[in-house]
Order: C-alpha cells, then structure tokens, then sequence
C-alpha cells in the first residue's frame, strides 16, 4: 500500500503501487477492489466526492474513479512526469508535484480535456503537497528535505523546515499541526509552526531486500538493501 484517504462516507481507500489494485474499506466493514494500473500511487477526493488516482514509476496518467470501485477507470491525461502525492486546492484545482519535472501543478479537473498550469519550479525531486486550514500550499522536496509554502494566489514561497533527504508525504491533523513522512528511513516528523522539528517516529529500515558484507583494507561492513536506500553498519 502507497497512499490513503477518506471519502466522504468515511470509508477508507488505498492504493497498491506494485499491483494496480485501489481498495476500499466500508464502515460496515466490506473490502472491495478494483485494477486500475500498475503505478498507481497518489489518491484523493475533490469536494464534491469525486475520486482521483495518478500513476507513478511503473506508468504516467492521471484517471478518475467511480467511489465505488464499479465503474472502469476514466483516463483524464498521460505522460505528465509522474504525478504525485497531490490536494485539492479551496479554489477547486488539483495541485501537486510532477516528480520528473521538478515542478508543482495545478490542474484543473472539470475542463474537458483537463488543463494544467505549473504554479512553481525549481525543485530537485518535488514528492507532495497538501494544504493547511489557511489555503496555504506546502510542498515537499525529496532531493533536498525543504518543506516549501506557496501562497497559489501571489506567487510566493517561502522554505519553512530542512529535513533528511527522502521525505515522501505530509498531512495535517484537526488542529493544524504538520506531520512528514519519510520514505526510505520510514520516519515521521513533526514541523512546528517556528519551523523546529520533532521527530515523532525515529523509523528504521521498512523494506530490508537483502545483505551483503564488504571487506575494505581489513574493514568488514555489512550493506542492507532496503528498497529504497542502501545501509551500512
């Protein structure tokens, strides 16, 4: 599993990046399931309960899925430059990051076909963006670790947090705080409004694949694949 939201029924849907499968858990407890691609990788709702998916790394397209998982898959747009972790803005655009190109999106899912307009560039490997109760975009880079707020009205953006190389997603809870995961090392962090860091899970290795040991100058190393980064100890 990649990626999660709610609907506005308040079941539970995810997506399956290495097998194409979006799931859905009911409140009344009922699982269901449907292929759309393999790839598919961020999910969200639009206010008015539409339900969108984008594809990453194994496939590039942006579709909309009937909240029931019954209905095929609508294609809305392909070869966007990998599509991620994305958020509905309050002006009803879907905003986030094209991961290959370096830049943050906005998308606007009701003309046919879809429109796209880039609203920042200049990022290193741009990974998520969600926005705060205020309508302010935060925006991540995983090349770099900087968590980046845009005002999507004036332009400007300001680096409001440095973390470790890798973070993957952020989310806010009820009361506005700003918590950041981290992909390879699985951590969560906490960034505070005065841009400080508190580390609410220290992580650790989430997909060990495989070891090796290494023996340099007499040296012994042990190397742990992990997926997504190579450990030594």
């Amino acid at each position: 599993p990649d990626d999660v939201t709610f609907g506005p029924d308040g079941s539970l849907y995810w997506t399956n990046l290495m097998t194409g499968e979006v799931g859905r858990l009911a409140p009344d407890g009922t699982a269901t399931s449907q292929h759309v691609a393999l790839g598919v990788n961020p999910i969200t709702f639009s206010e008015d309960g539409r339900l969108f998916v984008a594809l990453d790394f194994f496939g590039d397209a942006l579709y909309e899925l009937d909240p029931d998982l019954v209905e095929p898959p609508r294609l809305l747009a392909e070869g966007l430059g990998f599509f991620n972790a994305f958020d509905f803005g309050p002006d009803g655009y879907l905003y986030g990051p094209l991961y290959l190109r370096g830049e943050f999106i906005r998308v606007d899912v009701n003309a046919d076909p879809v429109t796209i307009k880039t609203v920042a560039d200049g990022f290193g490997a741009p990974a998520a963006a969600k926005f705060d109760s205020q309508g302010r975009l935060y925006m991540l880079d995983q090349a770099t670790g900087e968590v980046t707020r845009l005002d999507v009205e004036t332009g400007d953006r300001s680096v409001v947090a440095t973390l470790p190389p890798g973070i993957d997603n952020l989310a806010f809870d009820a009361q506005g705080h700003l918590f950041v995961t981290h992909n390879s090392q699985s951590y969560v962090f906490e960034v505070m409004a005065d841009g400080t860091v508190r580390t609410v899970s220290p992580g650790g290795m989430p997909s060990p694949a495989g070891v090796a040991v290494v023996t340099q100058q007499g040296v012994e190393t042990v190397y742990v694949a992990n997926v997504m980064s190579l450990n030594p100890f």
